[in-house]
């Protein structure tokens, strides 16, 4: 994919993510504008005539309320049929709680953010995932907010008034699933290659650049292996530039394998790899250089329509920072320069 056809992607995402985000964000509004009026308190005629039904069907949310005690601790007393559906859970579990089917890893999150909102009593924001009855996860948007009760029947206030120190909060909760689809396909697109799934040239040097500086503040170091293919032109010139996308991802998917976990590895344009090393060690840029020589020599790309075998090489340049001072670009240049010694032998 070339850059225009990516830029015009990724614009066209955005978009989506926008235009989405727009829709649900208007009916919000018009829901919201609502409940501040007092108009959707079980004890109000409003709700009893079903019309949030109709809100909820439209921007894809469901209703709450609940009570929270001056220690911020809080009980749900209210859960609409809208958000019942989003949960795929019955209303009567979610009453009891709600928050057994949040991701354990994303409670303590929600928890904070519920206490912080009710000490500085404003509106909240959260968002976090929970877990369908058939093991699906689903994005959620909860906002809430503090009730004025001055704007409510005086049925609801004595209803409110009969549990003592208790505030009434109210609020809605939206499946964004689909905006966290769309906005995960962003950040994929935006440091990744497309040809070969690795980091782009443009996560490449934000890596680089960002080590460095980690280098200077506490002095550990990393190294760089650049990979070039040997003769590559040759291969697309005789096979064609299908096949030649083919061997690039088949290289990138025997060397992905032996990569130690302390590595990064990315696609900085054409047949040119960066792996970035994370470590002290010449001795372990060496001998990984060596692994992945070895396997490329292993594993021979078969392309599968004739079954026909293309072998080929790869030259491979290390460097490694030494000089505090040295800049991403130099680490470059010295790997780079290396290279160049190792691929005079094939020209």
């Amino acid at each position: 994919m070339n850059m225009r056809v990516l830029a015009d992607t990724e614009r066209a995402s955005v978009y989506e993510v926008q235009k989405f985000e727009k829709r649900i964000s208007s009916t919000q509004k018009k829901l919201l504008e609502r409940a501040d009026q007092g108009t959707f308190y079980k004890n109000e005629e409003y709700l009893a005539e079903g019309r949030i039904q109709r809100y909820e069907d439209n921007c894809f949310c469901g209703y709450f309320e609940l009570l929270c005690d001056e220690d911020g601790d809080y009980r749900i007393t209210h859960i609409s049929e809208g958000a019942a559906k989003m949960f795929q859970r019955p209303k009567e579990e979610l009453l009891e709680n709600p928050y057994r089917y949040v991701l354990a890893e994303d409670l303590p999150v929600l928890f904070s953010k519920n206490a912080q909102a009710h000490i500085e009593q404003k509106h909240s924001v959260i968002e976090y995932r929970i877990l369908t009855p058939n093991n699906k996860v689903k994005w959620i948007r909860a906002q809430s907010a503090p009730v004025d009760t001055h704007k409510l029947s005086e049925a609801t206030k004595q209803g409110i008034n009969h549990h003592q120190s208790r505030q009434l909060w109210h609020g809605i909760l939206t499946d964004i699933t689909e905006i966290k689809k769309l906005q995960l396909e962003l950040e994929k697109q935006a440091f990744s290659d497309s040809l070969t799934g690795i980091y782009n040239h443009r996560e490449f040097w934000r890596i680089m650049d960002a080590r460095q500086s980690i280098f200077q503040d506490t002095g550990r170091s990393m190294g760089l292996l650049l990979c070039d293919f040997n003769n590559f032109k040759k291969i697309n010139d005789e096979y064609g530039h299908s096949v030649g996308d083919m061997l690039l991802q088949h290289f990138v998917k025997k060397v992905s394998k032996i990569l130690p976990i302390n590595t990064r590895f990315a696609r900085i344009g054409g047949d040119e790899f960066g792996i970035l090393v994370f470590t002290d060690s010449q001795i372990e840029l060496e001998s990984l250089k060596v692994s992945i020589m070895e396997q490329v020599c292993r594993n021979p790309f078969i392309f599968q329509e004739n079954l026909m075998m293309i072998k080929f090489k790869v030259s491979i340049g290390v460097a490694r920072y030494l000089d505090k001072n040295a800049t991403a670009k130099a680490l470059y240049k010295a790997a780079d320069a290396e290279l160049y010694k190792h691929k005079q032998q094939f020209l």
